[in-house]
């Protein structure tokens, strides 16, 4: 009989004080501490995956403020007024539900909207998420083929973030894809597997 092998679908919750200073490193606050915050978590989280018998493991997206929102410190283009893009009416319906979405990113009301060309301005950023991956796997034993590693698609970044600048949503969709290119290959050549969230 083959196993069924497990995973979990990417964006596992934070520990408040990492929270806090997501929320302060959102407002353009500089926050020296988080990257050493940020590998503790992941270390922690892999650690309570690996725990329950998870095959296929990731970071928890411990380091990044949200599932998608994170791109605009790793992209150009995103700093225009804030336009909102959707609403969470589950919000008010279930409270409980609001109480566990806020321990897993800092709230963020509306996201800035894209005023002008997109391009890779932090090519840094999924280079440290991989090597804290890596380096908390490789102390808990984890083989690299157990990893798997989010980014944000284009669909789902034009989601969170209206573009006020592109004639039409197949150039900014076309921009998106190239700008994120680098992120997609960095996690696939270090050996992990890609998740698209979309």
């Amino acid at each position: 009989m083959t196993p069924i092998r497990t995973t979990h679908t990417g964006s596992l919750p934070r520990p408040p004080a990492l929270v806090r200073l997501l929320g302060d490193f959102e407002d353009g606050a500089e926050v020296p501490e988080l990257e050493q915050l940020g590998r503790e978590a992941v270390r922690d989280v892999l650690a309570r995956q690996i725990d329950v018998g998870l095959d296929l493991v990731n970071d928890g997206e411990q380091a990044k403020p949200g599932y998608s929102t994170y791109v605009r410190h790793r992209l150009s283009g995103f700093d225009g007024p804030p336009r909102k893009t959707r609403f969470m009416p589950d919000f008010e319906r279930f409270p409980d539900f609001g109480e566990l979405a806020a321990t897993f990113s800092p709230p963020r009301p509306m996201n800035p909207s894209c005023s002008g060309p997109i391009a890779l301005k932090n090519p840094g950023a999924v280079r440290q998420d991989v090597a804290a991956l890596k380096d908390a796997a490789a102390r808990l034993g984890v083989a690299d083929e157990q990893l798997f590693m989010t980014a944000a698609s284009p669909g789902v970044i034009a989601l969170f973030f209206a573009s006020d600048y592109h004639r039409s949503r197949e150039q900014y969709l076309g921009e998106l894809v190239e700008a994120m290119r680098d992120e997609y290959r960095t996690i696939v050549e270090a050996g992990i597997l890609l998740q698209l969230d979309c």
